[in-house]
């Protein structure tokens, strides 16, 4: 698909407590979990939902969250189930 760049409309956090940013681009269908490119090129976090009720807005968890939970869950012994 194409990219684009995206602006940032607001910071939200989920039902599961995750911090998300709403921006003013629609996540499709099938591309949650893919990157998402500001301005310049760099990737700024992941692509995680939209609303289906509303156009031209999507949520994305950003890089700095998925690097903290990936940090705690691949250095933890036994980590938890994720929630699905």
């Amino acid at each position: 698909g194409d990219a684009a760049a995206v602006g940032v409309s607001r910071f939200d956090v989920n039902s599961l407590c995750v911090v998300r940013v709403q921006i003013d681009a629609a996540i499709n269908p099938g591309n949650s979990g893919g990157p998402v490119f500001n301005e310049r090129g760099e990737v700024i976090g992941i692509a995680a939902a939209h609303l289906r009720e509303a156009s031209n807005i999507g949520y994305i968890i950003p890089c700095e969250v998925v690097t903290i939970f990936l940090d705690a869950y691949l250095n933890t012994p036994h980590p938890p189930a994720l929630p699905l």
